[in-house]
Formats: C-alpha cells, structure tokens, sequence
C-alpha cells in the first residue's frame, strides 16, 4: 500500500512519521520552505514530554503528478 499524507502540519507531520515508523510506504506532500527543509534535515519532532527529537527521513513531493498512485 502506497500513502500520500496530504499535509505537512501538525497532524500530517505526526501521522506520516508513526506510518513510517509502522513500515508503510508513505510520502509527505509539503510546500515550499518547509519541503525544503524536511528533504534537508529530515522530519523532526520533538517529544514535550521526554524532550528527546526524533529524526525520520520521509519522501517528500511538493505537488501531485499527474500519473502518482496512491492508495
């Protein structure tokens, strides 16, 4: 199964990173600046919690094309 998370907010950030961390084949659809910065430095979520940020390094796509699959 192919995911596109449609996103890259709070919500779409959390949930690509558990799928990726579920195994799943999952992209994350962002824009501009931010795009940028996850393909560079990786997704980063700090925990408020235990303080401790996590590093996933998630594909990224900055727009659909017109022949992509998704489930």
């Amino acid at each position: 199964m192919k995911i596109l998370v449609y996103g890259a907010g709070v919500l779409g950030c959390n949930l690509a990173r558990n799928l990726l961390r579920a195994g799943k084949d999952v992209t994350l659809l962002a824009r501009g600046n931010w795009a940028a910065e996850i393909r560079r430095n990786g997704l980063r979520i700090k925990d408020k919690f235990s303080f401790c940020t996590s590093v996933s390094r998630i594909p990224v796509v900055t727009e659909l094309a017109p022949d992509a699959m998704y489930d």
